[in-house]
């Protein structure tokens, strides 16, 4: 099974967008309010358990506020297109109208969305501004497996 971490830029910013204050959500997924803080801060990971209450409470797929912990040739970031897509979804935004906004085709944010292509720096910040969110929501970084670049 594929270990998966989970984004807590990317909770927050699905819970706002929802327009769900955090005291109250934390309290329907039954964790603290800290233990949410902690997590949309990106300090603590929550449990198996405690992420797929959070989950459950967003009503999304939980691809939309977890990411792989993958490593490849050099570090960097990846998009994850599930958070994308529930994030414009929870503004209400069709997405050819979207792709309109970040100047891009509607099949290439299908793809984007649906994770099959990885968009430049560019579109990611492009997409990020247009979703009113910061980087860290929508992306997740990809480890580097070259021990000299390992601390």
């Amino acid at each position: 099974m594929e270990r998966r971490n989970v984004n807590g830029a990317a909770v927050r910013a699905i819970r706002e967008a929802l327009g769900h204050p955090g005291s109250q959500f934390a309290t329907k997924a039954t964790m603290s309010h800290a233990l949410l803080c902690n997590v949309e801060a990106g300090r603590r990971q929550p449990s198996v358990d405690a992420a797929a209450r959070i989950v459950a409470h967003l009503g999304v797929d939980a691809t939309a506020i977890t990411y792989p912990v993958v490593t490849a040739p050099t570090a960097g970031r990846r998009i994850n297109g599930a958070t994308v897509r529930a994030l414009r979804e929870a503004l209400q935004v069709p997405g050819g109208e979207f792709a309109g906004r970040i100047q891009i085709s509607h099949a290439y944010l299908t793809n984007v969305e649906a994770g099959r292509k990885q968009p430049s720096a560019a579109v990611i910040r492009r997409i990020a501004d247009e979703l009113g969110v910061p980087l860290a929501a929508i992306t997740y970084p990809v480890l580097s497996d070259r021990s000299e670049d390992v601390a």
